[in-house]
């Protein structure tokens, strides 16, 4: 069993990641699914509301000419779409809560939708990314520490950790403040937790395919 970094309580369980395949085999339903992974709920719990500021992040990563995001963005959409579907069918059944997943999933469809014609359209944002505060403290990545998150094996997490590390230095030499700077450590350590079970993950499909 592997241990939990120095210095991390482990707020979220470290399920095993999911490949693409297997990715397929989830939901459909009151689930989100991001090119990070995916949170799998109940009708009766609340679609998360943490989501937007991620979202926000992923939209300028795609519009600045990330064509492997933009892919996973595609495949995003076809999923939600399914989501969105059976939201509506649950409603209609007069399941309880199906309603807000409905909204969320109605939304969501559009958003992405937009999102895919713009980027097609060649539509690219200058500058790199940058949180939208000031010091940019308020970027939030909530799959990580949820405890219903499962990871996508080949999700870019590795950049996401680069990312978060980067602003962190970012942070240090802006405001020259180092409890300020820190606001995100608990979210990176998580990232290097998924990190690491993804590549024990990859050394088990290798061993199996070579069996």
């Amino acid at each position: 069993m592997s241990r939990s970094a120095p210095g991390l309580e482990q707020s979220a369980p470290l399920r095993k990641p999911l490949t693409v395949d297997e990715l397929g085999t989830v939901g459909p339903g009151p689930v989100h699914i991001t090119d990070l992974g995916v949170c799998v709920h109940e009708w009766v719990i609340s679609p998360c509301e943490r989501l937007r500021d991620y979202t926000i992040h992923h939209e300028h990563r795609v519009a600045t000419g990330d064509d492997q995001s933009l892919r996973r963005l595609k495949e995003q959409l076809a999923r939600v779409e399914v989501d969105l579907a059976q939201s509506q069918a649950a409603l209609q059944n007069g399941i309880v809560g199906a309603d807000c997943w409905y909204e969320r999933h109605q939304g969501e469809v559009a958003r992405l939708r937009a999102l895919v014609g713009n980027t097609d359209n060649s539509k690219v944002i200058d500058g790199p990314f940058r949180p939208h505060h000031q010091w940019g403290i308020d970027i939030q990545i909530p799959c990580y520490t949820c405890s219903h998150f499962q990871a996508l094996l080949d999700g870019p997490h590795e950049a996401i950790r680069s990312e978060l590390i980067a602003e962190k230095q970012r942070l240090a030499e802006i405001s020259g403040d180092g409890a300020l700077a820190t606001a995100n450590d608990h979210t990176i350590l998580a990232v290097a937790q998924v990190i690491q079970k993804c590549k024990e993950r990859r050394a088990e499909l290798q061993l199996k395919a070579t069996r």
